[in-house]
């Protein structure tokens, strides 16, 4: 390039006073193109000037001696493992043909790596080898920052993996984790009642239940992902305990699910729903109670009481004549009243009780009528004697009938129970002395007469 300096050319001592003008240093990213460098002369005259380059810089840059400029995209091809940058030293040198005055400027030009080419040079790059890991995520794993093949491997986890909770109770917090330390999202499709905050699983189980089912278990798959587009995966596992009555007893160990009163046995047995409070076994009733009228010292037809129970139940009879009872809801047995005078009926008011397991009650009354007309009466001329006391004609207690027709003979009588209606025989009926004893049996079923009779010739 010739420059143009103005000088004096009739005078020896007046020549061009010019010099190159200071370059400024340039730092530089490996792959991008230098900013151009121009040489400039600094001088009042204009002079013809020849410039070249000592020390030419790397691969990549060239030099225009025409318009003295260095420019182009540096390429190093034998950077050290660790070696972040390289400083380039080129000196530029101008010449004047004629005089051979010269003048010459150092320029320096520092490269900076730029292993991933991603217009970060490695100094300030988080990520030096682009795989998506950053430096300090590589060193902690252990493997290698400045290579893209090598990439931390790693693997998720849930903590707790597995628990058992209460419905209606919020579970204890599931902490995501990974084996690498990593900076990572995470998703799951959670159910309702769910929340993940972060690397925090957290939440209530909220869910409807079907007939039946007393447990449940709900697994919760878990994705997290890696700014590196890598993914793991995990899950956790929820096992869950129906608790209907929100009592904090878990139906499988509560007897009353639904906190009603009744346990689940009761209802079951009587049909009603244990997992609803307002489904429950039907009320005990009792049913139509009638007047009724038996003879006296006669036999009572069985009398079963009516009543329905969803429950397990008891029936209790008050009010009865002496000689009647009730034993599993059956009046049985033969009424024996005590008559005042010419009284020829009497009445009782019998008051029936139903009394189920949950103590619910339900009580009625009825008349029972008891009359003399058909009762059993001495023949005429009958003497009624006391069989522990004198020979002759005796009635047994509990109704059997001891003839002894020769006052010769001594009978004595040994009996456990309450007396029961006489039954009388008249004197002369037996003519052999012999000893005729009746049946021994039950009376209503209540007792046994067990009797034991010794009698000798006197």
């Amino acid at each position: 390039m010739r420059k143009i300096i103005r000088s004096n050319p009739r005078l020896h001592s007046s020549t061009p006073t010019w010099a190159i003008a200071a370059l400024s240093n340039q730092d530089v990213v490996e792959y991008q193109p230098l900013d151009p460098i121009n040489l400039t002369i600094e001088g009042a005259q204009e002079l013809a000037l020849n410039y070249r380059l000592s020390n030419p810089p790397v691969r990549g840059l060239h030099f225009n001696p025409e318009t003295a400029q260095l420019h182009g995209t540096p390429e190093i091809t034998d950077w050290a493992e660790a070696e972040t940058s390289r400083e380039l030293i080129s000196t530029f040198h101008a010449e004047h043909a004629g005089s051979g005055q010269t003048n010459q400027q150092e320029v320096r030009i520092k490269v900076l790596r730029d292993l991933d080419k991603d217009g970060i040079p490695d100094i300030l790059d988080e990520d030096i080898d682009g795989d998506g890991y950053t430096n300090a995520e590589e060193e902690r794993a252990g493997s290698n920052p400045r290579l893209h093949s090598s990439a931390p491997t790693w693997t998720i986890t849930a903590t707790p993996a597995h628990q058992e909770i209460i419905e209606g109770q919020a579970i204890n917090p599931i902490t995501l984790s990974n084996s690498a330390e990593l900076n990572l999202s995470y998703h799951a499709e959670l159910p309702t009642g769910f929340s993940l905050d972060g690397n925090q699983l957290q939440g209530t189980p909220d869910f409807g239940w079907l007939d039946g089912v007393e447990t449940t278990e709900i697994t919760i798959p878990i994705t997290a992902t890696h700014s590196s587009k890598d993914t793991a995966e995990t899950q956790t596992t929820l096992r869950i305990l129906r608790d209907t009555d929100s009592d904090s007893a878990p139906d499988i160990l509560d007897s009353d699910d639904d906190n009603d009163n009744f346990s689940d046995e009761e209802e079951i047995r009587a049909g009603s729903n244990p997992k609803d409070p307002r489904s429950v076994p039907a009320t005990p009733r009792l049913g139509s109670l009638t007047p009724l009228t038996v003879s006296n010292n006669q036999p009572i037809q069985p009398l079963t009481i009516p009543a329905t129970s969803a429950l397990p139940a008891e029936i209790a009879v008050t009010g009865l004549p002496e000689g009647l009872s009730a034993t599993g809801g059956v009046i049985s047995g033969t009424p024996q009243v005590a008559w005042e005078g010419r009284e020829t009926i009497r009445h009782f008011t019998v008051t029936v009780t139903l009394t189920d397991s949950a103590q619910r009650v339900d009580t009625a009354t009825f008349t029972l009528t008891v009359t003399r007309v058909g009762e059993k009466k001495p023949p005429v001329g009958t003497t009624v004697v006391n069989v522990l006391k004198t020979p002759g004609f005796y009635a047994l207690p509990l109704g059997f009938l001891l003839l002894i027709p020769n006052p010769a003979i001594t009978g004595f009588i040994h009996g456990l129970g309450a007396q029961s209606p006489l039954l009388y025989a008249a004197p002369g009926e037996v003519s052999l002395p012999q000893l005729i004893i009746g049946l021994i049996g039950v009376v209503a079923g209540a007792f046994t007469v067990v009797w034991k009779f010794l009698w000798q010739q006197r």
